[in-house]
């Protein structure tokens, strides 16, 4: 198992510095250079970022605390935040004993929480259908890279103060697929789109349990939960695999081909995909980082 997590840590540091450098570079070059410039004489930053890894409470998770503190997973993660964005106010980064399966941002504490449980979780939705385990890890790996960002989203519109106009999650999905994939950083938009599988395979996973089938068939479906502040899983899949679609038509034309869009969303995923990073870009550019 810890060669497993050896390839999760790869897929989770590997391409972070390319890609905050295409963020970072993708603002206009001049205000760059005379931002660098004010702020050649200028007295180090303060980070605002801590990391805190708590020491299991279940054996089974002990790998994971072990290997990640190893890694420096979170030291590095916050390393990624500190080198894009511009963070003023406390911020933790965890690593904790939740009892669910989660991560989540607490907007009380300032602090983002990935859990044992969540780790754990992941590694035994995909571990019975993938055996290799260079392939397992790659998978875990990518997974996890949407769905943490996915909360650096939450962090972000809080510490950040940044507006919304519809439900914070979506939002936060979308910041996750315009931090990692709207520049078409390979790794990214491959983190992205097993994001969106994750989903996708949840869903599936779900709608065969046979206990979900026998109640189907006596007339109880259980009730998707409509009410829940997340979207549904399935929407949620289709909404991603649209922005990396959009992003580049030509390069993912195979998710067309493959009926991963439905027949009426290509004809708007460009300007979907337009809409939403125009939309970040904007909302981000006074907290990002530039460099010549």
């Amino acid at each position: 198992m810890k060669y497993v997590i050896g390839f999760i840590a790869l897929c989770l540091t590997g391409f972070y510095e390319s890609n905050a450098q295409v963020i970072a570079h993708s603002k206009n070059v001049s205000k760059a250079k005379n931002v660098h410039a004010k702020n050649k004489t200028a007295t180090k930053p303060k980070n605002y970022i801590k990391v805190f890894y708590e020491s299991p409470t279940d054996s089974l998770h002990s790998v994971w605390y072990e290997a990640f503190k190893e890694d420096r997973f979170l030291e590095q993660m916050a390393g990624t935040i500190n080198k894009v964005f511009k963070i003023n106010k406390p911020l933790t980064l965890s690593l904790r004993n939740c009892g669910v399966v989660n991560a989540f941002y607490n907007s009380e504490t300032k602090e983002l929480i990935l859990c044992y449980e969540m780790l754990h979780h992941l590694f035994n939705f995909y571990k019975d259908s993938i055996q290799d385990e260079n392939e397992l890890g790659t998978k875990i790996g990518n997974t996890l890279t949407f769905i943490y960002f996915h909360e650096v989203g939450h962090a972000l519109i809080d510490i950040l103060d940044v507006p919304l106009t519809g439900k914070e999650e979506d939002a936060a999905d979308y910041f996750s697929f315009y931090f990692l994939a709207s520049n078409e950083v390979t790794e990214g938009v491959q983190a992205t789109m097993e994001g969106a599988n994750f989903f996708l395979e949840n869903y599936n996973k779900m709608v065969s349990d046979t206990a979900y089938q026998r109640l189907k068939a006596e007339g109880k479906e259980p009730q998707l939960p409509f009410w829940d502040e997340h979207s549904l899983d399935m929407q949620r899949f289709y909404s991603i695999a649209s922005l990396i679609y959009g992003s580049n038509p030509e390069k993912y034309n195979h998710f067309v081909e493959l009926g991963l869009l439905g027949n009426r969303r290509p004809g708007n995923a460009i300007a979907e995909y337009k809409k939403i990073k125009k939309g970040w870009d904007k909302l981000l550019n006074p907290y990002i980082k530039f460099k010549n």
